[in-house]
């Protein structure tokens, strides 16, 4: 328990301060990232955008940080929530906002992330660095590849009801 503690410890202090603070409250994070997709959820996608044309990309820059709101056009779909330092893939802090929605379709969703990322960010060493040991201790990593990964950690997230995402608002 005290090594699992030290790494914690080692890894947030990896995570630059301003990521760590704006998803400091847990509860407050995600209920954020609600308020976000409300806010940004009607904004039309690059027409020229190699995204598959059910997926919605868009972007909004606060001070250092760029957020990028990912998600179907189904209100009640999956949402992805991803931010990232400006122009440096290498040192992107991927952070997974789930809202549920009961007709997602995963292997759709993965294959349209995979069609974006795989070749640009190591997917596994930074889940495995901020979201699988901060936010999702419960979770085990299994040793696939990095898209199989990320789709594990999405699929385990519907089924766990102890998944930090799947609490509900006191409000």
């Amino acid at each position: 328990m005290v090594g699992q503690r030290r790494t914690r410890k080692i890894i947030r202090n990896d995570i630059p301060n301003s990521i760590q603070n704006i998803f400091r409250d847990q509860r407050a994070w995600t209920r954020a990232g609600r308020r976000k997709y409300e806010e940004f959820k009607d904004i039309q996608m690059d027409p020229s955008s190699s995204i598959p044309k059910y997926i919605q990309l868009f972007q909004m820059k606060r001070e250092e940080l760029t957020f990028y709101f990912i998600s179907v056009f189904d209100p009640e779909a999956l949402v992805i929530f991803i931010s990232s330092l400006p122009n440096n893939w290498m040192d992107v802090m991927i952070n997974i906002h789930i809202c549920l929605g009961p007709n997602e379709d995963f292997l759709t969703y993965m294959n349209a992330l995979k069609v974006k990322w795989e070749e640009k960010i190591d997917i596994e060493a930074k889940i495995k660095k901020y979201w699988l040991l901060r936010m999702c201790p419960r979770l085990h990593f299994y040793q696939r590849s990095p898209i199989d990964n990320l789709a594990k950690i999405l699929a385990d997230s519907v089924i766990n009801p102890y998944h930090p995402c799947n609490e509900k608002d006191d409000m």
